[in-house]
């Protein structure tokens, strides 16, 4: 079950989420993290010029516009802000 799976569905725009579940996919099929981060980014870039992210999307694109999860390759920052924005973090 996706973390962004119909139990939640107003939590997530509509604009937003087929970009977070293509992400999650991603992760789950463990393609190259730094691809992953790079097409997160290009995808959302449209929306926060537009100024329609999510508050919590919003968090995680300028977390990847500022390199902060670009330090590695193992997907643990990826999967921190998905945790995070998914409830299992322990937020």
């Amino acid at each position: 079950m996706s973390m962004f799976s119909k139990n939640k569905p107003n939590q997530i725009p509509a604009e937003e989420k087929p970009f977070l579940l293509e992400a999650e996919q991603a992760l789950k099929e463990k393609k190259y993290f730094p691809k992953i981060l790079g097409d997160l980014q290009f995808f959302l870039t449209p929306l926060a010029i537009k100024s329609a992210l999510s508050s919590k999307v919003k968090v995680i694109y300028l977390d990847l516009v500022s390199d902060k999860y670009q330090t590695s390759t193992t997907g643990s920052g990826i999967g921190m802000i998905f945790g995070g924005f998914s409830g299992f973090g322990g937020h």
